[in-house]
């Protein structure tokens, strides 16, 4: 694990609904990110906002056709910037749909440090974002976060 004082990345909220945000905010503030949280953009203003804001990664709402079409900006021309696609209301279903549609990783509240930090850690350690990453053997949303 990386001391605090070198995790500092940017890391976008787009598109989350207001009673997710503070606390995905607090976890991810906490772990000295900076944090920017924006309401899901044109499909023309994607890659420029993410330009702007530097983003390294970004937590997307569950819905598929804003990550989908975030997924195919972000393979096409910024393939290091991994997706998280949060949902309020976590199924098994719809985790395995956006792991096969390409986002680096799902979660849904409560946002546990541990589990954030872990997500964060792989999404900053792996490879351009690509259907080549998609290892469905990975820890399920639903059990408890890693120590």
């Amino acid at each position: 694990m990386l001391p605090k004082s070198e995790r500092v990345s940017s890391i976008v909220l787009l598109g989350l609904a207001d009673d997710l945000v503070p606390e995905l905010e607090r976890v991810l503030s906490d772990e000295r990110h900076a944090v920017y949280s924006r309401p899901f953009p044109a499909p023309s203003l994607l890659l420029k906002l993410i330009d702007e804001l530097h983003a390294e990664i970004v937590f997307c709402a569950a819905e598929p056709t804003q990550y989908t079409r975030l997924l195919e900006a972000l393979k096409e021309r910024k393939p290091s910037v991994r997706l998280v696609v949060v949902s309020q209301r976590p199924e098994v279903s719809e985790w395995l749909e956006t792991l096969e549609a390409g986002a680096w990783d799902y979660c849904a509240p409560p946002f546990e440090p541990a589990r954030v930090r872990w997500i964060l850690e792989g999404a900053l350690k792996s490879r351009p974002a690509s259907t080549q990453h998609l290892n469905l053997s990975r820890t399920s949303p639903f059990a408890p976060a890693p120590l």
